[in-house]
């Protein structure tokens, strides 16, 4: 009886630490995709990243100071590298999870690389694939919230 208790108790932690695991939004040290934008620490700190919702999807933006651009480009290139050779097994963060899953809906992204960054434009004419991406944005904004007050030292 003791065995079965402790073999319950085992499985939820283990069912627990997935879930946890899996709730992780922003995951800049473990996603295999996002890891490229915390090798350098110049980039995670002068990056400005913003997300909004427009009518038929949302507009992300990516900017940094001039001197860091290249850095920037440079990230950006190993994250689409890693996003070509993602499998089953790759780990990913939610945002990237969600992210392929709006791609796999039929979301259009259309990336400019401008002068100070990257602008990224998700968009769709269904309305039910719209839904999914104003979600997937309104989700970004409040977890990016919660990364900055948790990088600058607030709970």
């Amino acid at each position: 009886m003791k065995s079965a208790f402790l073999l319950v108790v085992c499985l939820l932690f283990v069912v627990s630490a997935r879930v946890q695991a899996q709730d992780n939004w922003f995951d800049m040290e473990n996603c295999e995709i996002c890891q490229a934008l915390s090798e350098n620490p110049d980039v995670m700190e002068h990056l400005k990243f913003d997300i909004k919702t427009i009518d038929n999807g949302m507009v992300m933006v990516m900017a940094i100071p001039e001197e860091h651009k290249a850095m920037l480009d440079e990230a950006h290139a190993k994250m689409k590298e890693a996003a070509e050779n993602i499998d089953a097994d790759s780990q990913l963060c939610g945002f990237c999870k969600s992210y392929s899953a709006l791609m796999e809906s039929g979301a259009k992204i259309e990336e400019l690389d401008t002068v100070v960054g990257q602008i990224t434009l998700v968009t769709s004419d269904d309305a039910s694939v719209v839904a999914k991406i104003h979600e997937h944005a309104k989700r970004s904004q409040v977890e990016h919230e919660k990364m900055m007050k948790k990088m600058s030292g607030g709970r």
